[in-house]
């Protein structure tokens, strides 16, 4: 029995060490608990920065690709009256080479007609 007392007089102190020390402890796992919070607080923050961050750049890329599908849209429609522009210079061109060709048979002609009419009459004036 002498010894149960001697151990219960030893819990006795362990557990009176325990209780002066308690309060520090429980200051200690305050402050530590305030620190994480605050951390905590700043991570929320920091993600909420960021979100608000990542939601304007989607906007912002969402602007991009407007504008891109826009100059696609104006490129096609460029291209496309190019070909038609390119078309029509072309047929122009066949054209243009038709009546080139028609004029230059049509003078042709008329130089033959005109050295015919002067050998006319220069046969005409030599038998007189």
């Amino acid at each position: 029995m002498a010894k149960t007392i001697a151990e219960l007089s030893g819990l006795c102190d362990v557990l009176s060490n325990r209780l002066e020390t308690a309060p520090q402890e429980v200051t200690d796992l305050w402050a530590s608990h305030e620190r994480q919070a605050e951390q905590l607080q700043a991570a929320r923050e920091e993600a909420a920065r960021s979100n608000e961050q990542a939601v304007h750049t989607r906007r912002e890329l969402d602007r991009a690709d407007a504008r891109i599908e826009s100059f696609q849209a104006e490129l096609a429609a460029a291209s496309q009256e190019n070909a038609v522009l390119r078309q029509r210079f072309d047929d122009h061109l066949k054209r243009v080479e038709t009546w080139s060709a028609r004029l230059w048979a049509l003078v042709s002609i008329l130089i033959g007609a005109v050295l015919s009419l002067a050998s006319g009459l220069i046969v005409t004036l030599v038998r007189k």
